[in-house]
């Protein structure tokens, strides 16, 4: 019972105007004139055309409504469906839409293609893949994969793909298209010319003779060709007056946005109407054919429209996590936003219907998820663009969780995926060798604080004589010694710490000191030393498994390759030099006493805890009721620790402990200030008893990182320094102080 759809739209206002088909093109009409043709165009050019049509610029009042851009008519009655259609609501008519294309998709056990790309690449590959699929295959499922990346296709893959490969089309150098404005992001296809006619200008003032202008434009092709084009016959012989300029506008208009792009458009909507059917969009206006969807991110609309886990939901008492997520994106700016939903989707707008239109990877409606998952130390949101999900890891604060959320979006979302701990140092560039003039340079600063004005111009004076004589040479061996190396300095480092024959202590060893833990009942030695030792476990099983998130510094990933030096490592000494000493398969940690060392096992062979939070602790306390009863004389006579402090040479002879994953240092006082244990954690606290030398100066183990634990919880890190830097440590003692912070937090 539908009204028959009428043989024209009703009249439209000037200017309106649509393509329709006119007659095949032939194959040299359809190419793509390009002023700096590259190989990209090259590829289109060679596009088969045999299928081609031209169209031409028609007011929509002279268009039949039931005739399509490609000329084909619709059936009356499939007209009359199409018209009430269009009367629908915009929800209706999309829901219409995926419908009817869901029928166009091959099926996957029919036809389906996998396609390998490379991200530097990309365009060239994607150019010449969809010029040699058959017309099939065009609504065939496509699934990608980044040449080197382990990401899965899923579907998220595919959207980077598609969003990549637009990107690429749209740069101005790949000659297709032109930026009209950049602020906005508007393209138009490129016309191989420039104008900058002032059309408005020239209708709203008189004198138009003056301008001198005829019915003609001035193209410029190639580098030097300049083609004159008629926009009437014998344009170029007619002058532009009052009398006729609205004339003149009106073709100028047609010819700037149709004229001189018709073969880059004609090809543009046969490539589109190759893949859906164009009776599929006639129901549709033109704003609702704009594809890229809304550009603002509606907050409210976000989590009104959000999918909690059942860990989150309003009856869970982690349903503050949800809170503390809303709040941090409130905060955010919009491109922070955008960024986060680009993660999150992958796509950085929003669908037109705004986020109850979100989809999944083949086109079912998927509302954006959150769900809740443990955290461990150092633990970032996991997206799956695939079905618009973020993995959210149960932050104790919301401070927590906006750091973490900052970090993710200061990496790029669409650049390759890092999912191990070492996944990107076979990609890190190598070490610069800065110039010798510069490295002159800074050497004459750094030592001017040092030196009296005499003294710095004597310096000054042999850098320069340096320069002028025997410092090019040097340079120079040193760039041909460092072309198979990633770092030129390392070897170097190593030399000048592993030369060292004096005490580490003071020296080299560093400290940091923790704070506090916030659990009260851990305000003791025992409590706190179990807890540390948990965390830690929990931060080597990281990092064996290569689960632990790589450092980034904003985008770019960071170097990891202290980390594998941090645990079972132990700096050794000969009556040479010392050596590094790293046992990859320890299993046992070394609990260091009133000067007595213990050990027992933790760790299976695969890096899972082989004893309990419970286990650990009751290890600790017989430990220190053993030591603990032994005479302070007793002790002092045996210890081992000091060994570490001695000369490197006579240590040599002597050692005795280094496969342990970390030791523990139990001392026995309470330091009341931080300044009192920052002498405690650096070199300990010494004193004579009965003739013997006791304090926790015996209780430390220099040539392996210890974990110090003093009576009232205090707690800090002492490290061997030759093979790991601050940073290294400083990321461990982070991980591992957070960690004790979500302990506590899942307590209450």
């Amino acid at each position: 019972n539908t009204p028959p759809l009428p043989s024209t739209p009703p009249p439209s206002s000037s200017g309106n105007l649509s393509p329709v088909v006119e007659s095949p093109r032939t194959t040299h009409q359809s190419s793509i004139d390009c002023a700096s043709p590259n190989d990209l165009l090259q590829k289109l050019h060679q596009a088969p055309t045999e299928d081609c049509h031209v169209i031409m610029w028609q007011p929509l009042d002279t268009t039949p409504a039931n005739v399509t851009v490609l000329g084909s008519v619709v059936p009356p009655a499939t007209a009359s469906s199409l018209l009430e259609i269009s009367k629908l609501p915009f929800y209706m008519k999309y829901a219409w839409f995926l419908h009817q294309v869901h029928d166009l998709v091959v099926p996957y056990d029919e036809l389906h293609i996998k396609v390998k790309v490379m991200r530097d690449a990309i365009v060239q590959e994607a150019v010449e893949n969809l010029l040699s699929y058959p017309p099939r295959a065009l609504c065939a499922i496509v699934r990608y994969e980044f040449t080197g990346e382990s990401a899965q296709d899923a579907g998220a893959v595919q959207r980077e793909w598609y969003m990549l490969v637009s990107e690429g089309l749209l740069v101005e150098a790949n000659g297709l298209f032109v930026v009209l404005n950049r602020e906005d992001n508007s393209y138009f296809i490129n016309p191989n010319s420039s104008h900058a006619w002032r059309l408005l200008y020239l209708l709203d003032h008189d004198n138009a003779q003056d301008l001198a202008l005829t019915f003609s434009v001035s193209e410029t092709h190639g580098h030097n060709t300049v083609v004159e084009v008629e926009l009437v016959e014998n344009g170029h012989l007619r002058a532009v007056t009052d009398a006729n300029k609205a004339e003149y506008v009106r073709l100028m208009v047609r010819y700037l946005v149709f004229g001189r792009v018709e073969a880059q458009l004609s090809a543009l909507l046969q490539g589109v109407y190759d893949v859906v059917p164009p009776e599929l969009l006639m129901p549709f206006d033109h704003k609702e054919l704009i594809l890229c969807g809304l550009a603002e991110v509606d907050v409210a609309d976000w989590k009104a429209n959000t999918v909690t886990s059942s860990n989150l939901d309003n009856s869970s008492p982690l349903q503050v996590v949800c809170l503390y997520f809303s709040i941090v994106v409130e905060a955010m700016s919009p491109v922070d936003r955008s960024r986060l939903l680009q993660f999150a989707t992958g796509s950085s707008r929003v669908p037109v219907q705004g986020f109850k239109g979100l989809t999944s990877y083949d086109g079912e409606i998927c509302r954006f998820t959150l769900k809740g998952v443990p955290y461990e130390g150092g633990a970032y949101p996991a997206t799956h663009a695939c079905y618009n999900r973020i993995d959210l890891p149960l932050y104790p604060t919301k401070d927590m969780m906006k750091e973490a959320l900052t970090m993710l979006l200061l990496s790029d979302p669409t650049g390759p995926t890092m999912t191990k701990t070492f996944d990107a140092q076979d990609t890190l560039p190598k070490l610069p060798i800065p110039e010798l003039a510069d490295s002159l340079k800074h050497y004459a600063r750094s030592v001017s604080v040092l030196q009296t004005p005499e003294e710095h111009a004597a310096t000054q004076k042999k850098i320069d004589s340096f320069l002028a004589h025997d410092g090019a040479a040097l340079q120079e061996k040193l760039i041909e010694y460092a072309k198979d190396k990633n770092s030129f300095i390392e070897d170097f480092w190593y030399e000048a710490y592993f030369n060292y024959k004096a005490s580490v202590v003071l020296n080299v060893n560093p400290f940091f000191v923790l704070e506090d833990d916030p659990t009260p009942s851990r305000a003791n030695q025992v409590s706190r030393a179990t807890s540390l030792i948990v965390s830690s476990l929990k931060f080597i099983h990281a990092l064996r498994t290569e689960t632990m998130k790589p450092d980034v510094w904003r985008t770019t990933p960071l170097c990891m390759n202290q980390f594998r030096m941090l645990f079972a490592t132990a700096r050794c000494p000969t009556e040479t030099n010392d050596a590094v000493q790293v046992a990859p398969n320890s299993k046992h940690i070394v609990i260091v006493c009133r000067n007595q060392f213990y050990w027992f096992d933790v760790m299976w062979e695969d890096g899972t805890a082989a004893i309990t939070e419970r286990e650990i602790m009751d290890n600790l306390r017989r430990i220190v009721d053993d030591a603990n009863s032994r005479p302070p004389a007793t002790v002092s006579s045996s210890a081992v620790g000091v060994l570490t402090t001695e000369h490197r040479v006579s240590w040599a002879k002597l050692r005795k402990i280094d496969r342990a994953l970390f030791l523990v240092c139990l001392d026995h006082t309470s330091p009341p200030t931080a300044s009192d244990f920052a002498s405690t954690a650096l070199h300990g606290t010494y004193e004579i008893v009965q003739g013997h030398q006791t304090g926790t100066c015996m209780n430390r183990w220099y040539d392996k990182l210890q974990i110090i634990v003093c009576d009232n919880g205090v707690a800090g890190v002492n490290f061997e320094h030759s093979v790991v830097d601050g940073h290294t440590v400083l990321r461990f003692a982070s991980d591992v102080f957070t960690d004790t912070v979500i302990r506590y937090s899942s307590v209450l």
